[in-house]
């Protein structure tokens, strides 16, 4: 506690002049879920029970830990590697755009995971499911049902039955892109991480 002073938190950002809606309103998205990630705090044996799960409807996972064999067949399977490059950003926030939902699975952790998909899903309006995590980077911040939605039971019940009524609300989804992109664009924009950061003297 004596040395709290030298630590100061600072909110990630994004670009949210890149990472913006498509113009495709919610009723119109096209009907597929989005998952976007490798790290190893992804819970990817709840993923595909989501998927095989919700058998009637389609996902797109962008990722590299999975292969074609493990995935049932309503999946389309995209490998996805920052360090290859196999997938621009440009092809990412089209598939945001695109998409009804983005989906978060993760394991319990202290480590926050999802961070940067989940703000780029947002600031295109879309509406991010998510597992409520120790580690979740600002809770002060993101109410429940209203910028995103929370499973903290974490459970495949809770995940399809969360998943079943945004796809079967419209207003509610409506409401998550609308409330979403605000408050990313607001408070979690690259341009106010960089002046925050500019503010700080760590010669002092």
């Amino acid at each position: 506690p004596e040395l709290e002073d030298k630590f100061v938190f600072i909110p990630f950002g994004i670009d949210t002049d890149f990472w913006r809606p498509s113009g495709i309103s919610a009723r119109n998205a096209e009907p597929y879920i989005l998952f976007v990630g490798n790290d190893l705090n992804r819970d990817f044996e709840l993923l595909l029970n989501i998927a095989s799960n919700c058998s009637d409807m389609r996902f797109k996972f962008v990722t590299s830990r999975l292969s074609p064999s493990v995935c049932p067949r309503n999946v389309e399977l995209i490998s996805g590697k920052w360090q290859s490059a196999i997938l621009s950003d440009q092809g990412l926030r089209s598939l945001y755009g695109r998409c009804m939902m983005v989906i978060i699975p993760l394991k319990e952790s202290l480590q926050p995971s999802g961070q940067s998909v989940a703000l780029q899903a947002m600031a295109c309006g879309k509406p991010v499911v998510i597992t409520k995590t120790r580690g979740f980077w600002d809770l002060s911040e993101f109410e429940d049902n209203k910028h995103l939605v929370f499973c903290e039971l974490n459970n495949l019940e809770e995940w399809v039955r969360k998943i079943s009524s945004l796809i079967e609300d419209d207003e509610f989804r409506s409401l998550l892109w609308s409330e979403s992109r605000k408050l990313v664009k607001e408070k979690y924009n690259s341009r106010n991480f960089s002046e925050k950061l500019a503010k700080m003297s760590f010669l002092t």
